[in-house]
C-alpha cells in the first residue's frame, strides 16, 4: 500500500500555483482510492493517524467487492470521533483486459469516442495485432461509434456497445445501439459506412425494432 505523492492545491483553489502532471504505474487487481480530507482530519488528532487507519484498511483488501471496501473505510478510518467534514470517497480498480473478448457500454456522446479508441487500442495490442490493423481497425471502430451518436438517438441520448473477439484468425467486431437512425443531414454525410467497408474485410449490418447491430470482421495481416 502506498500514496501517491507529489500532489499541490487543489484545482480553483488558487491561479497562482505551477502544477505538475505525475504517473504511477498500476498492475492489474491494483485499487486506487480518492478521497477529500475529511475521511482522515479529527479535531485534536493528527492528520497522520488517519492516513494511517487508511493504509491499514487498504493493507487488508483483497478481490471483494469495491462496495464493500468503501464500507470498511468508512467504517474503520474516522475513529471514534464524529465527523466534522463531509466526506467523499472513490475507488477503482485496475482490471486485466481479456486478450480474446472485450465488451464496452458507453453513452452515445462524442466525449466516449476517446474512450472507445484507447480500449479497442488496448485490446488490439493485448490480441498480437501489428500497427497497421490496429489503425485501421481503430478507425473503422471509431467511425461506427459515430454514426450511431449522429444518427441512432435524438435529445433523449443513449448507449452504443462494443463487442470484439477473436475468431478463426479474425477479428470480429460488433457495434450496437438501441436506438431508430434518422437520415442523414446535409449532403456531406454518408462517407463513414464506405470508409468502414474499405477497411474491413466483411461488413454487415441488422436493423432490427429493438435497434442496429453493424459486424465487422478482418483478418489481421501482421
Amino acid at each position: 500500500v502506498r500514496f501517491l505523492e507529489g500532489g499541490t492545491l487543489p484545482l480553483g483553489n488558487t491561479l497562482a500555483v505551477r502544477r505538475h502532471e505525475g504517473t504511477a504505474q498500476l498492475r492489474p487487481g491494483s485499487t486506487v482510492v480518492l478521497c477529500t480530507d475529511g475521511l482522515v482530519e479529527e479535531r485534536g488528532i493528527s492528520i497522520d493517524v488517519g492516513l494511517a487507519r487508511l493504509r491499514d484498511v487498504m493493507a487488508r483488501v483483497t478481490d471483494e467487492d469495491l462496495e464493500q471496501v468503501l464500507e470498511r473505510i468508512v467504517a474503520a478510518v474516522p475513529g471514534q470521533a464524529a465527523l466534522n467534514d463531509d466526506v467523499a470517497i472513490l475507488a477503482v480498480r485496475v482490471t486485466a483486459m481479456d486478450a480474446a473478448h472485450v465488451t464496452l457500454r458507453l453513452p452515445a456522446v462524442p466525449a466516449s469516442l476517446a474512450t472507445l479508441r484507447q480500449s479497442i487500442r488496448r485490446w488490439l495490442a493485448n490480441s498480437g495485432a501489428g500497427d497497421a490493423d490496429t489503425h485501421e481497425i481503430v478507425v473503422a471502430c471509431n467511425e461506427a461509434a459515430s454514426n450511431v451518436i449522429e444518427h441512432a438517438y435524438g435529445l433523449a441520448g443513449g448507449m452504443v456497445e462494443l463487442s470484439a473477439g477473436r475468431q478463426n484468425g479474425a477479428v470480429v467486431i460488433q457495434i450496437r445501439d438501441w436506438g431508430r437512425w434518422r437520415s442523414k443531414r446535409g449532403s456531406d454525410g454518408g462517407r463513414g459506412l464506405a470508409m468502414i467497408r474499405a477497411l474491413m474485410d466483411e461488413v454487415e449490418i441488422k436493423q432490427g425494432e429493438d435497434g442496429t447491430l453493424l459486424e465487422m470482421r478482418r483478418r489481421l495481416r501482421t
